[in-house]
């Protein structure tokens, strides 16, 4: 299957040789990659949000999905303990986000709001192209616990 990575779109990837194609080979754009059980309401409604912005982000991010529930290669490797998780790449190389929750490889929590998610991808990707290996979310779990 030949993936093209410069549409605007969310890519649904079947594989992890795609996944990690998509990492490698997107240039100066963030890959957002979301990790999750398509069995899982909370992932649909992250899917929703990330394939409602997809085209606005399109210009300094690509989206990739990748269903966890037909697929386990990567629950051990990025210690998926949440039927969702939303990482992020840049040039080939893994950004860390920190959400004051420990885990900084990824989120975990829902985003559900269509601003709040391109606020996130847009910090991640002007923070990345700076060169920083880490970035803070300006999205925090505690915040979306309140709604």
């Amino acid at each position: 299957m030949d993936v093209n990575y410069d549409i605007n779109h969310v890519v649904e990837l079947d594989c992890a040789y795609h996944v990690d194609a998509m990492i490698k080979h997107v240039k100066e754009r963030v890959v957002v990659m979301l990790f999750a059980d398509s069995s899982d309401f909370d992932a649909n409604i992250i899917l929703e949000i990330i394939n409602n912005i997809s085209e606005e982000v399109c210009r300094f991010a690509a989206i990739g999905y990748f269903d966890i529930s037909n697929n386990s290669d990567f629950n051990l490797m990025y210690e998926f303990n949440s039927p969702h998780n939303l990482m992020f790449f840049f040039e080939g190389r893994h950004i860390l986000i920190d959400s004051e929750e420990g885990d900084r490889n990824k989120i975990d929590f829902v985003i559900d709001n269509e601003q709040d998610m391109i606020d996130v991808i847009e910090r991640v990707f002007v923070g990345a192209s700076k060169g920083l290996g880490s970035i803070v979310n300006p999205i925090k779990k505690q915040d979306r616990a309140a709604f």
